[in-house]
């Protein structure tokens, strides 16, 4: 049985990356506030509000289970202290973000 198929040679399209900063593994940098985070952290640290805007879900949880002890609030209350007062840049490095301008 002689099979004379020829196939054709098809060719994927090409994509063109995005014009935007790209994190290391693939993922889009967020663009946060570091003035809203810190405010968060200071004002509704307590229930975990700051952690959850910076992408932390987990710390977040753990604010709002032990919320009661008051102990977030005052562990958030010090790291918004220390965001407002860091620069932009320690703040992008730390937080793998863009600043928000």
């Amino acid at each position: 049985m002689d099979n004379n198929y020829q196939g054709q040679q098809y060719q994927q399209p090409q994509y063109q990356q995005p014009m935007y900063q790209q994190a290391p593994m693939g993922q889009p940098l967020p663009v946060k506030s570091k003035i809203a985070c810190g405010l968060l952290h200071i004002l509704l640290g307590g229930i975990g509000v700051g952690n959850f805007y910076m992408g932390k879900i987990g710390l977040g949880i753990v604010d709002i289970i032990f919320c009661w002890t008051t102990i977030p609030g005052i562990v958030n209350f010090i790291r918004g202290i220390v965001v407002l007062c860091e620069s932009d840049e320690a703040f992008a490095q730390k937080y793998n973000v863009i600043p928000q301008r």
